[in-house]
């Protein structure tokens, strides 16, 4: 499983760098903000592997909403920002660790490799 969430993080950090103007596009920023409010909501309320979902199952809806639309078109990229900004949110907010302290408030974060 560790090796599944490697590779899925990994293809969230390359489909973000892939634009070779080193600008993501208006519409492609608003598929990665909705993505990581999704990630980051449901691995708050419930845990990283329902955050990861919530946005990428989200996501999919979305452009199976664009197929049937005259209005809309279906594109790849939509999806894969929207699915990895959830990832990379799920994975960063599942690693955030908040221990109230006497005197404020200690936030850790946690990296495993």
């Amino acid at each position: 499983m560790n090796t599944l969430k490697t590779l899925l993080l990994a293809l969230s950090v390359v489909l973000l760098s892939a634009n070779p103007a080193h600008a993501i596009e208006g519409d492609k920023q608003i598929h990665l903000l909705f993505g990581s409010l999704m990630g980051a909501s449901g691995t708050i309320i419930k845990n990283r592997k329902t955050g990861m979902l919530l946005g990428c199952g989200l996501g999919l809806l979305k452009e199976i909403s664009d197929a049937n639309s005259d209005k809309h078109t279906v594109e790849i990229m939509d999806f894969a920002y929207t699915c990895g900004g959830s990832i990379l949110a799920a994975e960063g907010i599942h690693r955030f660790k908040l221990r109230a302290k006497r005197k404020g408030v200690v936030v850790e974060w946690m990296a495993e490799f």
